[in-house]
């Protein structure tokens, strides 16, 4: 057999390779989809981290033995409000402006709490949001994600 002549277009036209290629443009097209949502859900997650971790307001505090004892709030822009309760104290005071890294109170077990622990709530626009989802910023994803399979699994609250 002599071949005379041989194009590599000609193949494509072949319907198994036009298939296959058809399959493979297909999925490169999937996987940019999926690359695009990926990045537009992180970049939504990082502008409300940051969002979160910018400065705020103490809006709120209340020192008591019932509850969730003492308890600091804070707002931040775009609607988010962080809440911190169960501290032992509280080291700052209502409409005082607050930076990332502020001490605002210790760790304690006021209110109805047994052990020492930080009870952390996050809301945005009065809606109450998960608070594990707001943590990953300041860990390693190994860190991240053990604590998520902890929240998961541990039988015990993360509060």
């Amino acid at each position: 057999i002599e071949v005379v002549e041989a194009r590599i277009n000609y193949l494509a036209y072949a319907p198994e390779i036009a298939a296959v290629m058809l399959r493979r443009q297909q999925a490169s097209a999937i996987i940019s989809a999926r690359e695009k949502i990926v990045e537009g859900a992180v970049s939504m997650v990082k502008m409300a981290l940051d969002k979160l971790s910018a400065d705020g307001v103490v809006t709120g505090t209340v020192r008591s033995g019932k509850g969730k004892g003492n308890v600091v709030e804070i707002s931040h822009d775009g609607g988010y409000v962080t809440r911190y309760a169960h501290l032992d104290n509280i080291l700052v005071s209502r409409g005082q402006k607050v930076a990332r890294g502020t001490v605002i109170g210790h760790v304690g077990m006021s209110g109805n709490s047994f052990v020492p622990h930080l009870h952390y709530e996050v809301y945005r626009d009065s809606l109450r949001l998960d608070p594990v989802n707001h943590f990953f910023v300041s860990m390693s994803p190994d860190d991240y994600t053990n604590m998520l399979f902890m929240s998961a699994n541990a039988g015990q609250s993360m509060d």
